[in-house]
Formats: structure tokens, C-alpha cells, sequence
């Protein structure tokens, strides 16, 4: 947004607009293509229909008793009075000062006014019609058109709104741009501009390229997985139970992401099948121009959709953060001073926003930071995190603008940031209390319990193959001591290295049957600990 000094600005720009020759850039938009690559835009621009160019004008008003009272001293010359802007008020006959019609007001199309059901445009003063006195021109025609509408004065002092649109489509990069330039002339004699483009990409995966199949895999794999994240929830649900699956309060997040997820695929398909109707559908540039601002707002709807589900997916992540003690402490301690937080937000809000407003009524008029409630609240912000500009505020208001941010950045800090630490410190200190007795078992424990239990089968399985080794060997010299040829020396010195193989075992047994009962009680309390639990509801 930028505020211009007059109204002729106007006038330059609309001249500047259909010139050639002065804005070059601005033909490169509606030249089919032919515009050389002189001022670092994106060439290969179409017009797609015409451009328009609508003006809201005002109704003549009453003027006050102030300016009757200076007329009638001789202090000030006579006129017509034009109030602020206000859509009760709005003209729809077009007259320049004392209600008198142009002289071509029946043969010029741009002063007849047209009326439109589309959205308007909301700008500082108030919101604008779509509806109003239109012109409109092709490329080849606008040079001639706006030097008419200059020439006529079209633009005079009832006019309170200007909006300049049009629409061009890149054939290299295959997108559609929308893009607006607005103009609000305040009572005043200001001018406030704005500008805004709206960028329509239909074709988002290309069919065509091994990139684009990719693309299209990976939000197939996406929605696959959604399906999969969405059963697994709701037989989460049913075993658990609904009042222990709600409990925790990740169940309202699963069931958000969800509902998000359901929102983006309607809007997905909503959007490809708008474009498709768009496109294949005969229509005029209105109802072009129409569908392609709906489509560029529902695409707007859909990629902040977008954010917000991977905003939450990343947020899930706190969930199964529990690797370390110290993380497992931190994510609880966050949840357990959450409802601190905000309410310690609902007392600070009223008053940051009640002391922005002093600020605006006491240096409002004499410094930019203040210059308006919104900037004033603002710049407290800004103080509070050192970025405020004191030089400048300094040169505009003095000694007292300082001492008032001071005032204000030091109550700011002893009680919000200093209470949100102790909140911080608490919520630890009764977390760190509740963890000593209930012994939260974190990933790595589960880890380490799972090891574990794998090496303890693993020596049960070694156990029983060396039994049936042993089986083995007790047969097998059994049979050797039936033959005449086997010594009796030999025999003997195989059955002492098998008692001592099975002496071996059997210590080897006994320590790991010592071992499970060391483990026995460290088991039973963590599975006792494990059924009790409930980390919103803290032991008594």
C-alpha cells in the first residue's frame, strides 16, 4: 500500500498505462508474445479478454454550517461539498460538480453505470462495490480510451474508487495472472493505492514428464496413507474406548488432521473440475474473469489448507518425542502449563492493546509509530523485542514518547516473560515430582526392555538345544559302551567331559534363574505403573 499526494498521480498513471512507449513493461502483459526481453519480466503474455477499469463515485453532500459561516464572512470561496465514502451514498448517475451531466454523458459507454453481483474490493476507507461506471478496451484501443476518459474528466472529485483489472495467461509457463490495481481517494485529496495478483497454475502435474508422475505418486501415497492413518485411529478408538482415547487430547488433533485432510481432497477436486468446466465451457470475458477469481480464491483455500496439515503433522511429533528422559519431561511440562499459558495471554492482551491505544491518542498525531491504533500496538510489540526505532521516536516526540515506551517494556517483561518462566519452572519442578514416582518408561527404555527380552529367549533357546545336545551324547555313549572295541579308558574320559559339560550348563542355569528373580519385582511394579497411569491426573 502506498499513499500518493494527489489525484493527478491518477491521471499519470492511466496515461502511463496505455502508452507504449512510456510503460513498456506494462504492454509486455497484452502483445501476444511479441514484446522483446528488455525489462527482466516473464515474457509470453497474453491479454486474455479486455481490461477494465471501475469507478465508484459519490453523491454530492451537504456542507457543514462551519464552511456556510466562512463563505458568508468572505473567508473562504464557495463549492460543492463531497463527503467521505459511504455505499448509501453512492452515485449511479454520472454528474461532475452541481449535479450537472458531462456533455457527452449519452454517447460515451464509460459513463453509464453498471450493476454487478460479484464480491467488492475492501480498502482503508470502507468496502467497494464491483458494481459502478465501467471502462472497458482491448490492447489495441486502450492509448485511445484513456486519453478520452482523461480528456472527459472522468476522474473528478466525486470519484472515491478506482480499480484497474485485467487478466493475461503466460503460454510458456502455462498459468493465468489476475492482477488489480486499486486507487481510493479520501475526502481529503489523498490517495491511497493498492495492488494485488492473484497466480492460477491448473496444471499442477504434468501428465507428460517423469516428474510430474512422481508428483501424482506421491499425493496418491499421501491420500493412501491417510486412509491407513484414519483406520488405525478408530481402532485405536474402539480399543481403548472412547473416554481413555480422549483423555490425553491427542485424539481432538488426530481427528482435526483428519477432518483437514477430507477438506483438502474436496477442494482438490473441486478445483480441477472448475477449471475444466472454465476452459471447455463457451463464455464471455465477465464470466472468464468471474471463475477465475473464484478459482484463484479457492486455490488460495486450499494450499492454506495445505499448511495447516503439515503444521499439524509436525506438531504430531511431540507424541512419540519421548526418546530421552530430559525430551519426555519438557513435552509434559509443556502440556501440564498450557491452560497457565493461556490465561497469563487473556490478562496480557487487554492490556497490551488498552496501552497501544494510549499511545495512539497521546502521539498519534505527531509520530508514524503511533500514527494509528494498529501501528501503535505494533511498535509495543516491536519494544518489547528491542526492535523499536527510539532515534526516530526520539526526533518525533521527545522525552515523553521514550519514557512512555520505557514505562510500558518494562512492565511488559517483569510480568509476562518473567511470569511465563516461572510458569515454565513449576510446570518442571511437578512434572520431574510426578515422573520419581511414576517412572514413565521412554523409547529407549522400551528399547532397552525389548533387547532384553530377545536375549533372554534367545539363551532359553540355546538352553533347550544344549539339553537335546546332551540327550544326544548320553545315547550316543551308551551305544559305544556296547562295543568290545571302545576301551574302557576312553569311555571314562567321555563321561567326565560330559559331567563337567553339564556342571557348566547347570552353573550357567542357576545364575541366569538368579538374574530373573533380580528382575521379577522391577517388572511387576513397571506393568502396575503402566496400568494406573494417567499423565493428566497426578498421584495424590
Amino acid at each position: 500500500m502506498f499513499v500518493l499526494s494527489s489525484s493527478d498521480d491518477i491521471t499519470k498513471f492511466l496515461r502511463n498505462f496505455g502508452s507504449q512507449t512510456a510503460c513498456p513493461s506494462c504492454m509486455a502483459f497484452w502483445t501476444n508474445y511479441t514484446m522483446p526481453g528488455t525489462d527482466g519480466m516473464i515474457l509470453g503474455n497474453a491479454l486474455t479478454g479486455r481490461i477494465e477499469i471501475i469507478q465508484n463515485r459519490i453523491s454530492e453532500g451537504k456542507c457543514s454550517k462551519i464552511h456556510a459561516n466562512l463563505v458568508k464572512q468572505g473567508l473562504i470561496a464557495d463549492g460543492a461539498c463531497y463527503p467521505p465514502w459511504n455505499p448509501e451514498a453512492e452515485a449511479q448517475t454520472f454528474t461532475i460538480a452541481n449535479d450537472v451531466a458531462p456533455t457527452q454523458a449519452g454517447s460515451l459507454p464509460f459513463f453509464k453505470y453498471r450493476s454487478s453481483a460479484l464480491a467488492g474490493f475492501t480498502g482503508v476507507s470502507g468496502t467497494y462495490p464491483a458494481s459502478g461506471f465501467v471502462a472497458s478496451f482491448t490492447s489495441a484501443d486502450a492509448a485511445a480510451t484513456i486519453e478520452s476518459l482523461i480528456a472527459n474528466q472522468w476522474v473528478d472529485a466525486k470519484t472515491r474508487f478506482v480499480l484497474v483489472a485485467f487478466a493475461v495467461y503466460n503460454l510458456e509457463m502455462q498459468f493465468f495472472v489476475l492482477s488489480d490495481v486499486a486507487f481510493e481517494l479520501l475526502s481529503n485529496g489523498a490517495t491511497i493505492i493498492h495492488q494485488s495478483s492473484d497466480t492460477i497454475v491448473p496444471s499442477r502435474y504434468d501428465m507428460g514428464s517423469f516428474s510430474g508422475l512422481i508428483r501424482i505418486a506421491m499425493l496418491a501415497l499421501v491420500f493412501l496413507m491417510v486412509i491407513y492413518y484414519a483406520f488405525e485411529e478408530l481402532d485405536s478408538c474402539r480399543r481403548n474406548g472412547l473416554k481413555k482415547y480422549r483423555t490425553p487430547g491427542w485424539g481432538y488433533v488426530e481427528l482435526t488432521n483428519i477432518l483437514l485432510f477430507v477438506l483438502f481432497g474436496f477442494l482438490k477436486l473441486a478445483n480441477y473440475i472448475s477449471y475444466q468446466i472454465m476452459i471447455y465451457q463457451k463464455s464471455d470475458y465477465n464470466s472468464l474473469l468471474s471463475r477465475l477469481r473464484s478459482l484463484a480464491k479457492s486455490y488460495f483455500i486450499e494450499d492454506q489448507v495445505a499448511g495447516l496439515i503439515a503444521f499439524l503433522l509436525w506438531f504430531k511429533l511431540l507424541k512419540y518425542i519421548c526418546i530421552h528422559k530430559n525430551l519426555l519431561l519438557y513435552t509434559k511440562a509443556l502440556e501440564h502449563g498450557f491452560f497457565e499459558f493461556v490465561s497469563l495471554g487473556a490478562i496480557f492482551c487487554p492490556l497490551w492493546f488498552g496501552y497501544g491505544i494510549m499511545g495512539y491518542m497521546l502521539f498519534g498525531e505527531t509520530s508514524e509509530q503511533f500514527s494509528s491504533i494498529t501501528r501503535s500496538c505494533q511498535s509495543l510489540i516491536l519494544g518489547m523485542y528491542g526492535h523499536l526505532d527510539f532515534i526516530k521516536l526520539q526526533e518525533e516526540i521527545g522525552d515523553a514518547g521514550i519514557a512512555f515506551t520505557m514505562i510500558w517494556i518494562f512492565m511488559s517483561t517483569s510480568t509476562f516473560f518473567n511470569v511465563t518462566v516461572a510458569f515454565m519452572i513449576e510446570a518442571l519442578n511437578v512434572v520431574s515430582s510426578d515422573e520419581a514416582t511414576l517412572r514413565t518408561q521412554t523409547v529407549l527404555d522400551k528399547v532397552r526392555e525389548l533387547i532384553e527380552r530377545r536375549n533372554a529367549e534367545l539363551k532359553e533357546f540355546r538352553k533347550s538345544a544344549s539339553k537335546q545336545h546332551r540327550k544326544k551324547a548320553r545315547k550316543s555313549a551308551g551305544k559305544r559302551s556296547c562295543f568290545p572295541c571302545c576301551s574302557s579308558a576312553q569311555v571314562a574320559d567321555e563321561e567326565d567331559e560330559e559331567v563337567q559339560e553339564v556342571e557348566v550348563e547347570g552353573e550357567a542355569e542357576r545364575n541366569e534363574e538368579l538374574e530373573e528373580i533380580e528382575r521379577e519385582p522391577k517388572r511387576r511394579q513397571s506393568s502396575i505403573v503402566e496400568e494406573n497411569w494417567n499423565p493428566w491426573t497426578p498421584p495424590e
